[in-house]
């Protein structure tokens, strides 16, 4: 399970390039890229400020839920690239 985490946080730049790639002739690209920016900025500032966990002397669970949201919008931001992609390849 650990290495699972450790090769999505260290794969995830790489799918966000990926996807911006498949996406760069889209023409909403820059609707769904301020999109998706200000969504991961939200969910960024809100996760990490509302949610409480209790004792955290080092902060460790903050930058784990931060690594999380941005892994996890790099995944999902890479799976809807792809199936644009290929929804446009199929028309």
């Amino acid at each position: 399970m650990t290495t699972l985490l450790l090769v999505l946080i260290v794969v995830s730049p790489f799918l966000w390039l990926a996807s911006i790639r498949l996406l760069r002739n889209w023409r909403y690209f820059w609707l769904f890229f301020a999109l998706n920016t200000l969504i991961l900025l939200l969910h960024l500032l809100l996760n990490t400020q509302v949610l409480s966990f209790g004792h955290d002397e080092y902060g460790l669970a903050r930058l784990s839920v931060a690594i999380a949201a941005i892994v996890a919008h790099s995944l999902f931001g890479f799976c809807f690239a792809v199936l644009l992609r290929y929804r446009k390849m199929a028309h």
